[in-house]
């Protein structure tokens, strides 16, 4: 057999191992400020990179959506730049003004998110990453959309993985949190360098303002809906750490923090199929490819299925280790939250890879309904359980359980719309060797003694993870596994038939 990737999985592969990168370099930082600046420092700044996401999730990421979409579709170069034009103007107006507006009132703001005004600069110079972010999401939408994936994952390493780790390896130790995110901002504004060189372009081929108002009202029809969205998903998110304060204490907010960031990188190895996805699955449903379609979401429900109890399993064994390794022996006290946390790898993966699916086949906006219950679920219990005492435990399990509820949802709507017959889920025999694999790693873990160090024990723990990542794939191949079968084809070249 030969190594032929298709151009679709070639795309999905680059953009998988920049993902994966990304995911690392987060790992990395996050574990540098946490030996760094110490956990109630470690905790102001997870509360303000919870607040960038919470905030991005509805001023730009529907923003990023709607654009690739657009520029995807869009008929000519003309047509693309004013859709840049626009896509700039709906990212970056709302945030600017947020800025604004933030800066005025800093130390009210500072005191409502940091529970302390004197974090009032790092409430500004939180906005200023929020307003940075804005402009990477236009440069890596028009990448995204027009099928440059190599461009794209090139401003990702750059932004989201190189530069932070530059600013954080240099400030670490200053104790300045406002410091270290009002440099990552600047490294993030360098994305308007491209941007700028697109908008002087539009202007060289007379893409008029009438043109640009019309791109820009076709963006608002599409992205406007899902903006709620991305608010309840920001909020799913920040619920529990900004909760975290008031039934417990500042550490546990970064240690909540600390668990979701655990989840990211998991989400970070199929990522990739998402970024890519959402184009084509609009190309497929323009052609009428129902069926096509159909075995094809199948497929992604059951690999997600499959990669996510293998996944959740191996960390929640090694959850002790990873956390001494990653955030230091002060951070023990986050291993049982941790844990709760990744009770729901498996929806979240789901939901992380049907999202765009959804986006994709979907004018109206599913997933912002969806989201919106599962934000719901997880605003009520934990007032629910932080009313009752369990404290920061009651926050880590309500938003586990929202996260449950969203892959849920995600996975109930496409199997109604689309009629999947679930005959390739092959669950039985994913449980069973699941279960056989944790419990035979569990044993050899049991014999390693506590004395040898916890990055030798972690270290072990990789290794025979990886042979049962191998054995696992093998075994599930030879139960012919219709996903893994479809991967391969597309690997060695052979022709997939569209039904």
């Amino acid at each position: 057999m030969r190594w032929r990737p298709s151009p679709f999985l070639r795309d999905i592969l680059s953009t998988g191992i920049t993902s994966v990168v990304t995911m690392v370099s987060l790992v990395v930082v996050t574990g540098w400020l946490a030996s760094g600046l110490g956990p109630e420092r470690f905790g102001v700044y997870a509360l303000s990179r919870r607040l960038v996401s919470a905030v991005t999730s509805f001023s730009t990421v529907p923003v990023g959506v709607a654009l690739a979409r657009a520029l995807a579709i869009a008929k000519d170069e003309r047509d693309r730049l004013a859709y840049v034009a626009a896509g700039t103007l709906f990212a970056t107006v709302p945030n600017l003004l947020a800025l604004a507006v933030g800066a005025a009132f800093a130390d009210v703001w500072g005191r409502m998110f940091f529970s302390d005004a004197q974090y009032a600069p790092v409430l500004v110079a939180t906005l200023a990453l929020v307003v940075a972010s804005a402009f990477y999401t236009v440069v890596f939408a028009r990448y995204r959309g027009t099928g440059e994936m190599w461009r794209a994952n090139l401003w990702q390493l750059w932004t989201l993985a190189i530069a932070p780790a530059v600013v954080v390896a240099a400030l670490a130790h200053s104790a300045r949190v406002d410091r270290i995110v009002l440099f990552t901002a600047l490294g993030t504004f360098t994305a308007a360098i491209p941007l700028a060189a697109w908008l002087g372009r539009a202007a060289a081929l007379d893409v008029s303002w009438a043109m640009i108002q019309g791109r820009l009202r076709e963006l608002l029809r599409y992205g406007l809906p899902r903006v709620p969205g991305g608010l309840a998903f920001g909020g799913l998110l920040a619920i529990g750490p900004f909760l975290a304060p008031f039934f417990g204490d500042l550490r546990q907010a970064g240690f909540l923090v600390a668990g979701q960031s655990m989840m990211r990188v998991v989400e970070g190895g199929t990522s990739a199929f998402g970024l890519v996805a959402l184009p084509r699955m609009a190309a497929l449903q323009a052609r009428q490819q129902a069926e096509f379609i159909r075995d094809r979401v199948e497929d992604i429900v059951a690999m997600a299925l499959h990669l996510g109890l293998f996944v959740s399993g191996m960390l929640l064994l090694w959850t002790r280790e990873i956390v001494i390794v990653w955030l230091g022996p002060r951070y023990l006290e986050a291993v049982p939250l941790i844990r709760v946390l990744l009770l729901a790898v498996v929806p979240y993966l789901e939901y992380s890879l049907l999202r765009s699916v959804i986006d994709g086949l979907e004018e109206r906006a599913v997933n912002t309904g969806n989201t919106f219950a599962a934000c719901g679920v997880t605003g009520v219990l934990s007032l629910v359980f932080g009313w009752v005492g369990w404290g920061a435990f009651g926050l880590a399990l309500a938003g586990s359980l929202g996260f449950v509820t969203l892959g849920a949802l995600s996975v109930r709507y496409l199997w109604r719309e689309l009629a999947l017959p679930g005959r390739h889920l092959a669950l039985g025999p994913a449980l069973a060797l699941n279960l056989l694999l944790l419990v035979a790693l569990a044993g050899v873990r049991a014999l390693v003694p506590e004395r040898v160090p916890p990055t030798q024990r972690l270290a072990l723990g990789l290794g025979l993870g990886a042979l049962a990542f191998g054995a696992y794939l093998f075994a599930l191949r030879r139960a012919r596994v219709r996903w893994l079968a479809e991967i391969e084809a597309r690997l060695v070249g052979r022709r997939v038939v569209a039904r």
